[in-house]
């Protein structure tokens, strides 16, 4: 079993609504948590902080969440881990795993079933 305050999640979502409510939730379940509006300020993030895991949103302007997995598996080998939220995509799943996802969930999101998901990532490392 993880030990919650160890890690840090970012969550990435341009909704603001969500991007807190997801944060909240986990910030209450002991992760330290992250927070950044789109892909292009989650990649800054990266580089500047401590990130054991990433939640982010796929569809974003400034910088979406397929530009971000591509970052992160281009210049910081794969590391940390994607989790996929979405409520739209022209991605199917198979799409999303081959990228190196490690989850796409859809909106609106059962947090109980992210976080079972989280989790059992975090317990992979």
């Amino acid at each position: 079993m993880i030990q919650p305050s160890e890690y840090s999640i970012l969550v990435v979502d341009d909704e603001e609504m969500i991007r807190e409510n997801v944060g909240k939730f986990l910030e209450r379940r002991g992760f330290h948590v992250l927070m950044a509006e789109d892909g292009t300020s989650a990649f800054e993030c990266l580089g500047r902080d401590k990130v054991d895991l990433v939640v982010s949103d796929v569809r974003m302007p400034n910088g979406d969440g397929i530009e971000l997995i591509k970052n992160i598996n281009d210049k910081l080998n794969g590391k940390p881990p994607v989790i996929f939220v979405t409520g739209f995509s022209s991605k199917t799943e198979r799409e999303f795993l081959a990228m190196g996802a490690k989850a796409i969930f859809s909106k609106p999101l059962d947090r109980k079933v992210l976080l079972a998901k989280i989790e059992s990532v975090l317990a992979e490392r």
